[in-house]
C-alpha cells in the first residue's frame, strides 16, 4: 500500500460547508479499514485554504480530529491558513501571496524535521 510506505503525509484541503470535504471524509474512514491501518504512526501536516477570512481553521480542526483518531501524528504548528484564496493565486494557479509563500516554506521545512523525528522512533517497515 502507498500510503503505508511513505514517508509522510501531508493534507491540502479546502473547507466545504465549515468542515472537510465529504470525499476526504469518506476516504479516511475507509483507509482506518485497512489491515494494516495505513495512517498509524504516519507523520502528517496540514494545510487549508478558503475564499473566507478563517482560511480554513474549520477544515484544520476536523482533520486533525479525524486523523487522530486513526493514530496519525499530526504536526501542530507552524500553521498554514489560506484566507482570501481566490485572492492569492494568478491566472495559471500559481500561488502569489508572498507572505503566505514564506509561511508555507516555514511549514515545511518544520514537517521535514517532524517526518525525521517521527521516522527514527517508528521506522517504516522494510
Amino acid at each position: 500500500m502507498r500510503i503505508k510506505a511513505a514517508d509522510a503525509v501531508l493534507i491540502a484541503s479546502p473547507e466545504h460547508n465549515g468542515s472537510m470535504p465529504a470525499a476526504l471524509k469518506n476516504v479516511i474512514d475507509w483507509m482506518s479499514r485497512f489491515k494494516p491501518p495505513p495512517f498509524v504512526n504516519m507523520p502528517c501536516a496540514v494545510l487549508s485554504a478558503s475564499p473566507g477570512p478563517l482560511g480554513g481553521g474549520r477544515v484544520q480542526y476536523d482533520l486533525r480530529r479525524s486523523m487522530s483518531f486513526v493514530q496519525a501524528l499530526i504536526m501542530l504548528q507552524p500553521e498554514v491558513f489560506i484566507a482570501y484564496a481566490p485572492t492569492k493565486f494568478d491566472e495559471n494557479g500559481r500561488f502569489t501571496d508572498e507572505v503566505g509563500r514564506q509561511i508555507l516554506a516555514q511549514q515545511m521545512t518544520a514537517f521535514d524535521e517532524w517526518i525525521r523525528r517521527i521516522r527514527s522512533a517508528f521506522p517504516v517497515p522494510a
